[in-house]
């Protein structure tokens, strides 16, 4: 088999056709007579093919070599072609032309050595740019190893601090309000058993002998249990990592979930959020007297509330609803209001005294001995995230 059936073959197998434009054929930039591709059949090659300039004979390497264009019109006895969308330059007689279907075309396989030829409207193409367009691709700026190398060297405050650099915690940059955010989801299972959570996502609290501790033997929980003496508190928080903002004319909620059990109701307990400022090491800042700004979950002596407060709290007894085992608990967060769902039933909505516009909360499970009850609460997960509520 000899070279010139071995590319022919090849040729038909990628449904591609070539030839040599007629000798007296007019310079043009849409109608190109090929008697090379003759006799398809009227319209064979409409819409769904493509023609470019394989040489252009006057000028090689110039316009509209590697230019990509659809083909609108064939007339089957000779070989004339129109075309959709001019070419950049005429084509004219003696130029080598190719004809490809769309199948091969749009996947940009063919292309100059810098892509700045790229076939516009290509798979490539629209990954390369937003419309399709590549006539002003560069490789030395857009593609993705000058994209990455310019933010790890970029002298840009905004650049080389917040992502170069990763200063910006997980949570900042996933709950900076406004968009939808990926979920933060904790299952309390990476750690030694008793060993303390995850020091990137949590601080801890522990008075006198109240502990805070992963139980990863059995269960992967974090247990959160009150000291022995009344008013010892133990406390697992965020330490104020979630600035969350509000948009006035995008209704974006923020959420947070997780499984929650309580060993002894009697005592004092929390679930929630809290204002940041407070960081949550006192009590009043998720008590159901105090006036913190936040949003929680809180039980003392046998009633359990929701809580949500802007500097006058507000508390809807849930009490019927909680019964000590694992319940899945869950805070939706709005402008407007503040919601609470136990097991998924929403319980209780708060639109008198709802935390502030802008607001940097702190995460929280909390303990207290209270009443002489040295409260233990465990948490199988955390998840918090927000959600475009118009979308």
């Amino acid at each position: 088999m000899d070279n010139l059936m071995l590319t022919g073959l090849l040729a038909e197998g990628i449904g591609a056709r070539f030839g040599t434009c007629d000798v007296g054929m007019g310079a043009s930039t849409t109608v190109i007579v090929c008697a090379d591709l003759a006799g398809y059949g009227d319209d064979y090659f409409n819409e769904k093919f493509c023609m470019t300039v394989l040489l252009n004979a006057n000028s090689a390497g110039d316009s509209p070599e590697m230019e990509y264009r659809y083909i609108g019109a064939y007339t089957s006895s000779l070989g004339a072609f129109l075309i959709t969308t001019p070419f950049g330059a005429n084509v004219e007689e003696g130029d080598k032309i190719m004809i490809l279907h769309e199948s091969v075309f749009l996947l940009g396989l063919l292309t100059d050595p810098t892509l700045a030829k790229m076939a516009d409207n290509s798979w490539l193409a629209h990954i390369l740019a937003i419309d399709g367009d590549v006539s002003d691709y560069n490789d030395a700026t857009d593609s993705l190893e000058a994209i990455s190398n310019k933010i790890g060297t970029s002298t840009d405050t905004d650049v080389s601090t917040d992502i170069a650099n990763s200063t910006l915690s997980m949570k900042e940059k996933v709950f900076g309000g406004l968009v939808p955010g990926q979920k933060f989801h904790d299952q309390f299972n990476i750690g030694a058993d008793n060993a303390a959570p995850d020091t990137t996502y949590w601080a801890v609290v522990e008075d006198n002998d109240a502990t805070v501790y992963l139980n990863t033997d059995s269960g992967d929980t974090l247990n959160v249990k009150a000291g022995t003496v009344g008013g010892n508190d133990a406390i697992a928080h965020s330490g104020g990592l979630i600035s969350f903002s509000y948009s006035t004319d995008i209704t974006t909620e923020l959420h947070i979930r997780a499984g929650v059990k309580t060993q002894d109701l009697t005592g004092e307990w929390s679930f929630g959020l809290v204002e940041a400022v407070n960081a949550a090491l006192d009590v009043t800042t998720w008590s159901n007297t105090g006036t913190i700004d936040g949003s929680n979950f809180y039980g003392n002596n046998n009633v359990e509330y929701a809580h949500s407060a802007d500097g006058t709290a507000e508390a809807t007894d849930i009490s019927a609803f909680i019964d000590g085992t694992t319940q899945l608990f869950e805070i939706v967060l709005t402008s407007n209001d503040s919601k609470f769902y136990v097991d998924g039933i929403l319980r209780a909505t708060h639109s008198n005294n709802n935390p502030p516009y802008l607001i940097t909360f702190c995460y929280n499970f909390s303990t207290r001995n209270t009443n002489g009850i040295t409260t233990e609460l465990t948490a199988d997960f955390l998840e918090i995230w927000t959600e475009n509520a118009n979308v």
